[in-house]
């Protein structure tokens, strides 16, 4: 090789090794790793009251926590006296029914109840009700506004678990409400959109994570720029349920799936079914009875 060809070869390698390093620096800035651990449940109230045995959306409203039940239940709304562990104010919302309620969400103004639980994938009728908070205030009786919508990617109603448009969880953010899908098909989560305002709509699609099992709550740390999504795996041969909880920071915008994920699998086995954040990094938790006990309220902190 002659000296010519020798230099070349020099600057070549030299320039390809910058290459690498400038490529390895960049990525260095992005994180893409998912971290896992274990959280602990602290057991609030093993036995919440049984007028709640179906607990399936949560919230905290001025130090007080509001829950309601899922599917067949009253059109009811629950205010909890946490000192007494019993239900201290019942809100009826007038004219509706409690097909499949399966999330309860909030913003300054208003209640948002979910009635879009589609375990089989049959319906047709999704809804949300939009509750005033200062009619709750005066009144034990309540109407609501009501927002339709559909999942404009669903052709097909199997009547079976074999889907991916059930959905248990949503938060309002903004102007829009965001569901955040139960897929029992493919265990991962879709994120949809819709406005806040009652009429009908097509859900809009905006993103997709691989949550590793199905989700059934939703809540909003405000103190910490956080979205953390609750939900199980079922055990069909110990017929168990492992309950687990995604944290979301550092996203853009609603799209919570764009930011940094954590996994914290729980430990208990329960069917968790509703999250509400309390303060700074201290969540709510409420399972369903089991058969032959009690709906129960934990305690869960997130580092």
């Amino acid at each position: 090789m002659n000296r010519n060809n020798i230099v070349q070869s020099i600057l070549l390698l030299s320039l390809f090794a910058c290459i690498l390093s400038s490529c390895h620096e960049s990525n260095q800035n992005i994180d893409t790793t998912i971290q896992y651990d274990t959280a602990k449940l602290e057991v609030v109230h093993a036995e919440w009251p049984i007028e709640v045995k179906e607990t399936s959306g949560l919230i905290e409203i001025d130090g007080s926590l509001w829950t309601h039940n899922d599917s067949g239940s009253e059109p009811h709304i629950y205010k909890m006296n946490q000192q007494r562990d019993d239900v201290e104010r019942t809100v009826i919302i007038a004219g509706v029914d409690n097909q499949d309620w399966e999330e309860i969400c909030q913003d300054s103004s208003h209640l948002y109840i979910a009635e879009f639980g589609n375990n089989l994938g049959s319906r047709k009728n999704l809804e949300i009700y939009k509750v005033s908070k200062s009619d709750i205030a005066k009144s034990d009786t309540v109407q609501v506004e009501e927002i339709q919508f559909h999942y404009p990617e669903q052709s097909v109603f199997p009547d079976s678990y074999e889907h991916n448009f059930d959905a248990e969880a949503f938060l309002a953010i903004g102007d829009s409400l965001y569901i955040y899908t139960k897929n029992w098909l493919n265990q991962r989560c879709d994120i949809y959109a819709l406005p806040k305002v009652p009429g009908t709509y097509a859900a809009q699609w905006k993103s997709s994570f691989d949550t590793e099992g199905v989700i059934t709550g939703a809540t909003m740390n405000t103190s910490q720029d956080k979205v953390v999504l609750l939900g199980y795996n079922f055990n069909k041969l110990s017929n168990t349920f492992s309950p687990f909880v995604w944290s979301f920071s550092n996203f853009e915008g609603a799209d919570i799936f764009s930011g940094k994920a954590k996994r914290h699998n729980l430990d208990v086995l329960r069917q968790a079914e509703a999250i509400a954040w309390t303060t700074g990094s201290d969540y709510w938790v409420t399972a369903e009875d089991q058969p032959g006990g009690y709906p129960s309220l934990y305690k869960l902190t997130l580092k």
